[in-house]
């Protein structure tokens, strides 16, 4: 094949709907963007938290207050979530 010949076909013809999506894809594509907004709402809050508390400073406190007490909860929360799709998507 030189570089003025054409690829060679896919096994695919075009019927005139090149730009059309089957119910098929658009039901994977809208499970694909499913999983990626849970995945992260679920953790985008961890990796903010590891940056800020590299950023901050502060002496060892073994003791945790009634905010950071709520933002484990949630973290905790949103874990067992995508194990939980993840688990249902599996099945």
């Amino acid at each position: 094949m030189t570089a003025m010949e054409p690829a060679e076909s896919t096994g695919q013809e075009s019927d005139g709907t090149a730009g059309a999506l089957t119910r098929t894809e658009l039901n994977v594509l809208r499970t694909m963007i499913a999983i990626i907004v849970c995945f992260i709402v679920c953790w985008a809050p961890v990796s903010v938290a590891i940056i800020v508390d590299t950023i901050r400073v502060r002496k060892p406190n073994f003791t945790y207050t009634r905010k950071q007490n709520l933002i484990f909860n949630y973290l905790f929360f949103c874990f067992f979530l995508s194990i939980i799709v993840e688990l249902y998507r599996v099945s």
